[in-house]
């Protein structure tokens, strides 16, 4: 499993809570700039950190704050009320570190909400199973999903078990060129940012989805292929990617 996250951002809001374990968990919201091309567009992720850590680093946060966020990517899924199936994609921070952004590195939204205009960093890097055959409209990006599953060990001695991780993704241009090449099944490597959508429902609620737009694609082999497939076609797989531009 390849599942990781990076956010350098500033500090929207923060609350510190404990869970039923009394475990406390620093819920922050981090908001930067990605500088994509010639355009500019905003983020806010939601970041959670755990542990006795936690603690101290809610002291030392505020609005305007710089954050460093190091971590994963968790899905998590239910059922609403309604009988309705919902999901939520969140970061889980390993590390989270506190710094002071110089003032030129800010800006603020309508909201008044700070930004980190300058030396935002917002990055993916996944590896896993491409849930089912990507789509693409006429004007928009590739589209699908991609799968990750991750070993969870138990904490009281029991046998662990296999989380699995559901991840939307897109892609553009040369990258959604590749990615329409490819079907259901097949494993990829992927970098890119975190996006976060909102719109309303029909009954009227606000609803949010987090994806993940690539930026550099690699379509893997999977184990026993190379002995399987004449070197041709490994060669062809292996340069079908176009001009992958740096992260």
């Amino acid at each position: 499993m390849l599942n990781t996250v990076n956010l350098v951002g500033a500090v929207v809001r923060h609350e510190l809570r404990t869970t039923a374990k009394l475990t406390p968990v620093l819920e922050l919201t981090l908001a930067g700039v990605d500088v994509v091309g010639d355009r500019r567009f905003a983020w806010y992720h939601q970041v959670n950190y755990l542990g006795k850590r936690a603690e101290h680093v809610a002291g030392l946060l505020a609005p305007g704050a710089g954050a460093i966020a190091s971590g994963r990517l968790d899905y998590r899924s239910w059922e609403a009320p309604d009988g309705s199936k919902r999901s939520k994609v969140s970061v889980q921070a390993e590390a989270l570190e506190v710094f002071a952004p110089q003032g030129d590195q800010l800006d603020y939204d309508q909201g008044g909400n700070p930004r980190l205009a300058a030396g935002a960093v917002n990055r993916v890097v996944l590896a896993g199973n491409l849930t089912r055959d990507p789509e693409q409209g006429e004007r928009g990006p590739a589209k699908t999903a991609i799968a990750i599953t991750e070993w969870v060990p138990s904490r009281n001695g029991e046998k662990g078990h296999e989380k699995a991780h559901f991840f939307d993704i897109s892609a553009w241009n040369g990258q959604g060129q590749v990615l329409m090449g490819l079907t259901k099944g097949e494993p990829v490597f992927l970098e890119g940012r975190l996006v976060g959508e909102s719109w309303e429902a029909q009954d009227g609620t606000k609803r949010y989805a987090t994806r993940v737009e690539v930026v550099r694609l690699l379509p893997l082999i999977r184990p026993g292929k190379a002995a399987a497939e004449p070197e041709s076609e490994l060669v062809a797989v292996a340069t079908r990617t176009p001009d992958l531009p740096p992260i």
